[in-house]
């Protein structure tokens, strides 16, 4: 899905995709807030690399105990998830700066 035009993948009503291992929303320009992850245990890469607009992220995302990888690099919220995330997160060690 990466490079949509999206600003926001859903709202309000839990979404259950228990078998989603990647969600990759690179360049998706227009993407203002993260959806609600909880029903999302499985996650392990998020992509949200040059999401420029992005201004929210829920809180959910501390939640993701297989989480691996979490790229924001160009999201401009990149350093302050990387302070608030790292050792939080399941096996997740940092924000991924390339």
């Amino acid at each position: 899905m990466s490079g949509t035009e999206i600003k926001q993948l859903w709202k309000g009503t839990l979404v259950v995709l228990h078998n989603l291992k990647i969600l990759d929303l690179n360049h998706s320009k227009n993407l203002i807030e993260t959806p609600d992850l909880y029903g999302s245990p499985n996650l392990e890469i998020i992509d949200f690399s040059w999401c420029t607009n992005l201004c929210e992220v829920h809180p959910s995302i501390k939640e993701l105990k297989r989480l691996q990888e979490l790229r924001m690099f160009g999201s401009g919220l990149a350093l302050e998830y990387q302070t608030t995330l790292e050792g939080d997160v399941g096996g997740f060690t940092q924000v991924e700066e390339i």
